[in-house]
């Protein structure tokens, strides 16, 4: 089971160097190696115990679920309280943290990842999108008393969706987690399943017990910041993130975006607004709207993720970079069009949003580069050092003007990269036929980590 690069770096460990193509030795002095490894599996082997005994071992265990528990009710008690949320809806964060830790356990539990469903892996990442996407709604959308408590543990419902549900592929699983919901906010939250999201079934009648729902009911939930296209300009308040009652109004909302949108683009498109598109546009627009938020689109060509994805910015305000790929375009093109995209983010401060699809894929090294962006916001190395001290010194200003005493170059880098990582949305449009798809999630974990899947 030997690995060609560790019986490399082992030689090095062993003779302190390596032979050259010159049959010269050359000895490495004073070199310290750190490493870090995640448990075998998953795709990932073991690594021989030949190499690992060179290293003093320090292993970090998975953090204690009251642990866990405590750091996230902490950042939602904070946010409620100090935007001014009522009492009942300030009381619910503990409840919240602990059914999303029930979801989030029971996942990595069941939801295991095979050959077909190799997306289904799960992390903390997860669990801080659902409070990241509780903490999008705002005091002023939230009532007093019952009707505020209903409505906070519908928008967590909501959120579990968009999170853990989103990325199901098949009725199975897609059961599995409404049975787990149907058990959860009776057991945590005192309120039944089927009372609580009665209001997507437009057939109820007040009084009547209410009928027991299935997948199909909540394609109808949901929540987003779009249905007051006049807010949310440069001198308009922000938009409120709330529940949609009216479906047929958002249908409509949608297609006077789109009638927007087409009449500023270059490029109209000729879409037909129904329910399947307005699910993802509004699902799009939920992950752009947070910062640091990424898409990982899977679908076959054609069923709409490129042009939904643009409908999703333009109602963001966002503009959409896609690059273009030609014959003579090589490594050295991509990487002037990556410059050009994180100037435009971190540098200037323009959100945007880079479109990316795996028919652009030219290179595998592409998507090891996209992978560094979403990890860390940039690509190691990728700006030689005259670039680079103009980068510096474009931000510069805007840190001086956000009140932050940033002096080394190193601490204005990182706050260029930091730049980077909120303003930049990386939307990565994947079919899941064939092996190319299962091979790039396993070899550029961040393209599962730090995305939210959406499986058209």
């Amino acid at each position: 089971g030997a690995q060609p690069p560790i019986e490399l770096l082992r030689q090095f460990m062993d003779y302190t160097g390596w032979y050259g193509r010159d049959n010269v030795f050359r000895n490495m002095v004073d070199v310290q190696m750190v490493a870090a490894m995640g448990p075998a599996g998953g795709g990932r082997n073991q690594v021989t115990g030949r190499y690992l005994r060179h290293f003093n071992l320090v292993s970090i265990v998975d953090v204690a679920d009251n642990v866990l528990a405590g750091i996230f009710d902490s950042i939602l008690k904070w946010y409620l309280k100090d935007t001014g949320f009522v009492r009942e809806a300030q009381d619910m964060s503990g409840k919240i943290i602990e059914a999303t830790l029930q979801v989030y356990k029971n996942a990595m539990q069941s939801l295991l990842p095979t050959p077909t469903k190799s997306h289904y892996v799960f992390n903390l990442r997860d669990f801080a999108r659902v409070v990241q996407g509780v903490m999008l709604t705002t005091a002023s959308s939230v009532p007093a008393g019952k009707p505020g408590k209903d409505l906070m543990c519908q928008l967590w419902v909501h959120e579990i969706l968009r999170v853990f549900y989103d990325r199901l592929v098949d009725e199975k699983d897609n059961n599995w987690m409404l049975q787990l919901l149907k058990q959860l906010l009776p057991q945590v939250f005192d309120v039944e399943f089927d009372t609580l999201m009665q209001f997507v079934n437009k057939e109820h009648v007040e009084g009547e017990p209410p009928k027991e729902l299935e997948i199909g009911d909540l394609r109808k939930l949901f929540f987003g910041n779009y249905m007051d296209p006049d807010l949310g300009g440069e001198d308009q308040p922000p938009r409120k993130y709330e529940r949609i009652l009216d479906i047929d109004a958002l249908i409509g909302v949608m297609e006077d975006y789109l009638t927007d949108y087409n009449g500023m683009s270059k490029r109209p498109m000729n879409l037909a607004m129904f329910l399947f598109a307005v699910e993802h546009v509004s699902r799009i627009s939920r992950i752009l709207n947070q910062p640091g938020g990424h898409l990982l689109l899977v679908g076959v060509g054609g069923s709409g993720r490129q042009s939904l994805t643009r409908l999703g910015a333009s109602i963001n305000m966002m503009q959409v970079i896609q690059v273009e790929i030609s014959k003579s375009y090589t490594v050295v093109e991509w990487r002037e069009d990556l410059k050009r995209i994180l100037r435009q983010s971190g540098g200037e401060g323009k959100p945007t949003v880079f479109l990316f699809s795996d028919t652009q894929i030219k290179d595998e090294g592409f998507v090891e580069d996209i992978n560094n962006i979403l990890n860390a916001g940039e690509v190691p190395n990728m700006f030689p050092n005259d670039e680079k001290a103009g980068v510096i010194e474009t931000v510069r200003p805007i840190a001086t003007k956000m009140g932050l005493q940033l002096e080394s170059q190193l601490e204005l880098w990182s706050f260029f990269t930091q730049r980077c990582k909120e303003i930049l949305h990386i939307a990565l449009c994947f079919s899941p036929i064939g092996a190319a798809f299962r091979d790039r999630l396993r070899q550029y974990p961040s393209l599962v980590n730090c995305c939210t899947i959406d499986w058209f």
